[in-house]
């Protein structure tokens, strides 16, 4: 049960973002692949720690350079957040944004160019104004 309790990975959660700040972002990457499938058999697949771990593994892999995993993983990411929290969601709409970004990095400007507009159109329409 240790090994699985909340705590316990929100320990390694914290190990594994620790790591990306000093800049070990494949180790990092790799451990929070560990964590994002830890959570999804402990807490859920659709629990906000899960997504949230899963949001982070695909951006410290695109800060290792594996830009096109990181958007494959973030368009799931993003997939899983519209269904689970909707699609006006900030968390869904910034999974959205870093998945263009990531397509942008990984040399699909056409794509990520297209998507960033849908993004930029659906958050001035969420924020308003403001």
């Amino acid at each position: 049960m240790g090994a699985d309790h909340p705590d316990t990975l929100h320990a390694r959660y914290n190990h594994a973002c620790e790591l990306g700040a000093a800049g070990e972002n494949g180790e990092a990457a790799r451990l929070l692949a560990g964590v994002a499938a830890d959570r999804a058999r402990v807490l859920g697949p659709d629990h906000p720690d899960t997504l949230h771990a899963r949001h982070l593994h695909a951006y410290v892999l695109g800060q290792a350079g594996e830009h096109a995993e990181a958007a494959r993983l973030m368009a799931e990411v993003a997939a899983d957040r519209t269904r689970v929290i909707g699609p006006d969601d900030r968390d869904t709409l910034s999974a959205r944004h870093s998945h263009a970004c990531e397509l942008g990095a990984a040399g699909e400007h056409t794509e990520a160019a297209r998507l960033l507009a849908e993004v930029a159109a659906d958050r001035a329409r969420v924020l308003g104004s403001g």
